[in-house]
């Protein structure tokens, strides 16, 4: 074996690492907690980005409910649902679930 910048004599072959490379796996969870506290520039560039397009699809559907509970009447259960999440009602005023 040998390149033709580095020629190597017969039988030297036995000094060569020949071990594979192996990676580093782990389980599931230790690869998400590897991502969540993670200190390197271009994992957390990667984390903003996904982070930030999640939250883009979140407040895109928020905002198609909101054009969809003013195209219906306020009658709607969608209406209903809303007042019950905006507010708890067992620590908010009574008034503020009206």
């Amino acid at each position: 074996m040998g390149t033709e910048s580095m020629p190597t004599a017969p039988g030297s072959e036995a000094g060569i690492d020949r071990t594979p490379d192996v990676t580093k796996t782990g389980t599931y969870l230790e690869l998400v907690h590897s991502w969540i506290v993670t200190v390197d520039h271009k994992r957390l560039g990667i984390l903003y980005i996904c982070y930030a397009l999640v939250f883009l699809l979140v407040a895109g559907v928020e905002a198609l409910l909101i054009r969809a509970q003013l195209f219906f009447p306020p009658t709607t259960t969608l209406s209903r649902l809303s007042r019950s999440i905006g507010c708890s009602r067992c620590t908010a005023p009574r008034w503020c679930s009206l």
